[in-house]
């Protein structure tokens, strides 16, 4: 059986569902759905409720502690540096930060500077210039085999994207940077040589 709703008062009824009282307003929301005029079936309407809810939990996020830090090459700081925690469990959770001009940085796993969370983890930074970079190598990278494979130029491109730090930093294997995140507030300070 078909039925109708008005979509936006479904959408003026999503809210952020982190407790039992949200809960119960997330089943009264699908009692109104079901029993209002609907252009969905019953089973659709409950897998976009159950998809607003499981989208909208914040609470689903495992603990985060800030971490901040600066970043330093020979001395320096080293602004616009990517850096990146990963974890070294399977199971982890990776941040990343980027520098500002004074190479100081925050690390955000789900939200904005939310920090990460605790564990141990590996470490990687890059800088990259993509101004002399070909369109086509100017991109983010999922992974550093995807960042090193953009290193290789291709039959087509002339100029690649340039690390402006050393090579070893940018793949958290070989960067010998590690740190273990606290269940607190820390700073951990990235010495590069």
């Amino acid at each position: 059986m078909e039925t109708h709703f008005n979509l936006t008062r479904l959408q003026s009824q999503v809210v952020d569902f982190r407790d039992l009282s949200d809960l119960i307003l997330l089943t009264k929301l699908l009692l109104m759905m079901i029993s209002t005029p609907i252009c969905l079936t019953r089973s659709s309407c409950l897998a976009i409720l159950i998809t607003f809810a499981l989208g909208c939990n914040s609470n689903s996020n495992p603990k985060t502690y800030k971490v901040s830090g600066t970043v330093t090459y020979k001395g320096k700081p080293v602004d616009d540096a990517t850096v990146v925690f990963v974890p070294t469990k399977d199971k982890g959770f990776p941040a990343t930060g980027v520098t500002d001009k004074a190479g100081n940085f925050l690390l955000t796993s789900f939200v904005s500077n939310d920090g990460a969370v605790p564990g141990a983890y590996s470490i990687k930074v890059s800088k990259l210039d993509y101004k002399d970079a070909d369109a086509a190598n100017a991109q983010i990278f999922q992974n550093s085999e995807e960042e090193s494979a953009s290193y290789q130029l291709d039959e087509g491109s002339t100029k690649p994207v340039k690390n402006l730090i050393p090579e070893k930093f940018s793949n958290p294997t070989t960067s010998g940077l590690t740190y273990t995140v606290p269940e607190s507030e820390s700073t951990y300070d990235i010495e590069l040589k």
